[in-house]
Order: structure tokens, then sequence, then C-alpha cells
């Protein structure tokens, strides 16, 4: 049997065509176990069985994915508010800017191929800061600090 990482490949195959991993539910809402999912002998696999199994290793997975990178983005977001913020409240050259703040703050970010960080972005990512300045209880001790 191959292992990758210490797991063993097979043995998490079965458990992902079972529906048992750690990222999604063992049974459904009335408390059966799931049945779309085919069980996975130890000594036998047949074709639709793999295919069942692929199927779901790139479902799982793909949800695990799309979850981590919103949570990302969202943290990410607030935190571009929580400088800009910090910054209109606290920067020594503050006064310099004015109302064209968050314009030169845009451009300065486009030349350094900074993504979605256009004038009315920043705009919603500062008001995203103040509307739930909260969320800081929610974020990695890491990022916490970054600032």
């Amino acid at each position: 049997m191959k292992t990758v990482n210490g797991f063993r490949v097979l043995r998490l195959a079965r458990r992902i065509a079972r529906n048992d991993t750690p990222f999604a539910p063992r049974h459904s809402a009335r408390g059966e176990a799931s049945s779309q999912n085919p069980q996975v002998s130890e000594k036998t696999m047949n074709f639709d069985t793999l295919l069942q199994t692929i199927a779901n290793i790139h479902q799982h997975s793909h949800a695990s994915a799309t979850k981590a990178v919103n949570m990302a983005l969202t943290a990410r977001n607030w935190l571009i508010g929580t400088c800009i913020q910090e910054f209109e409240l606290h920067g020594e050259d503050r006064a310099i800017y004015g109302d064209k703040l968050f314009a030169r703050i845009a451009g300065r970010l486009t030349e350094k191929g900074v993504p979605t960080c256009n004038k009315s972005r920043l705009y919603r990512y500062r008001d995203f800061y103040r509307f739930y300045p909260q969320i800081v209880a929610a974020l990695a001790p890491q990022l916490q600090k970054v600032g």
C-alpha cells in the first residue's frame, strides 16, 4: 500500500468514498448513513466505485479550498481596511493627501501589481473594517499583528 506524507492513500480513498472525512458529515440530517457514496471493501474496487471515489475527492477538496480562499480574502479585505483607517487617523503625512488619499493608494497599489484595490474597493474595505471591528478575534494571531 502506497504512503504519502504518512497517510495511506487507499485508506483515505475508502474514507472519502464512504463520505467519512474530517470535512464531510458522516450522517444525513435524519441521522442515517449517507447512501450516495458506494462502500469500498478492503479487497475489491470496481470501476464505478473508482469513479465515485475520485469525484468525491474532487468535490470535498474543491469545497474546502473554496472555503479557505473565501476566508483568506475576507481577512485580507478587512486588514486592508484596518490599515487605511489607521493611516487616516494616525498617519504622519495624512494631511498631505487629504481627499486624494484613496486615489493615490489605488494608483500606487496598481503600480505594485496588487489586484482588486481600485479607489471604490478601498472605500469598501475601509467601511468593512468600520462595520465589523470584531473580526480581529477570528483572525489568526500572526495576522492580528500585520500592519
